[in-house]
């Protein structure tokens, strides 16, 4: 199973993801000086499809993974809340995802989402558009995203 898209740049290899969706079917690749870089879904799949994916994905130990980053962008937005669940209910999710891909999502997503200076930069200093902090909020993202650090260690 593999989720399709169309990238604006082959030079993708060399930027670690940010998980701030332009729209539920754009995602921004980039770094922070150039965040130019567009990864867009011929379809938007559903929650589960992504999960499949993201199960079914090898875990690469030296580089990345696009397959992989494309599902934790994707549960970032728009599938946080169904993530969190997914995660919280299912008491044998380190058997499930095992102990590689457990730590991609912690260094490629989590650690992130529930830093405290990223926290700060966007509820405190709105330092992000309106409708990225407005989702961050809403979904509790940060609190979520350090409760499951804490399952997930």
């Amino acid at each position: 199973m593999k989720i399709e898209g169309v990238f604006s740049s082959e030079s993708l290899h060399k930027y670690p993801v940010v998980l701030e969706p332009l729209a539920s079917v754009s995602i921004t690749y980039g770094n922070i000086l150039d965040d130019e870089t567009k990864l867009r879904l011929s379809t938007m799949p559903c929650f589960d499809e992504v999960m499949q994916c993201f199960i079914a994905a090898r875990t690469p130990v030296a580089i990345k993974s696009l397959q992989l980053d494309i599902c934790l962008s994707l549960f970032y937005n728009p599938y946080f809340s169904e993530f969190y669940e997914y995660i919280k209910a299912d008491g044998s999710i380190k058997s499930i995802f095992g102990a590689r891909k457990i730590k991609y999502m912690i260094s490629r997503m989590l650690n992130y989402l529930s830093d405290d200076i990223y926290y700060e930069m966007i509820v405190t200093r709105n330092g992000i558009d309106d409708k990225t902090r407005d989702y961050y909020i809403k979904n509790d993202i940060w609190q979520k995203s350090k409760e499951l650090l804490k399952l997930l260690s």
